[in-house]
């Protein structure tokens, strides 16, 4: 996820100070939670710097296809949801508490003195 931001982004000439290299693996959560971290703020950054409406709009190749900047920047968004989820999946299976993200999660509902979300009989 941390790498990713700059190898999308990459594709639309922004330039910006991140990781590049994403097949070493760091030593631990700690050290990717801070190159996430820092990565986001300078992505952020550069997009204020050197992005306008106007520019979103502009077509850029983008996988084998034209896409405006502005999909390219959906495209990564949904790429990060889609990690999240993936994340998730393996907090839970690991029995740790997963953390809320777009509002409380399943294990954060107690803390709010609420009762858990109960399991779907859908099948």
């Amino acid at each position: 996820m941390v790498t990713s931001i700059n190898l999308i982004s990459s594709h639309a000439g922004l330039t910006f100070d991140a990781p590049k290299d994403d097949w070493i693996i760091p030593s631990s959560a700690k050290i990717v939670a801070e190159h996430y971290l820092t990565t986001s703020h300078n992505f952020i950054e550069a997009i204020q710097k050197n992005w306008t409406d106007t520019s979103l709009q502009k077509k850029v190749p983008f996988f084998g296809q034209q896409m405006p900047i502005g999909s390219l920047l959906l495209s990564l968004n949904q790429h990060q949801t889609h990690h999240r989820g993936q994340m998730t999946i393996l907090i839970r299976k690991a029995g740790l508490s997963v953390p809320g993200i777009y509002g409380p999660s399943k294990e954060e509902w107690e803390k709010f003195g609420l009762e858990q979300p109960k399991e779907s009989t859908f099948k």
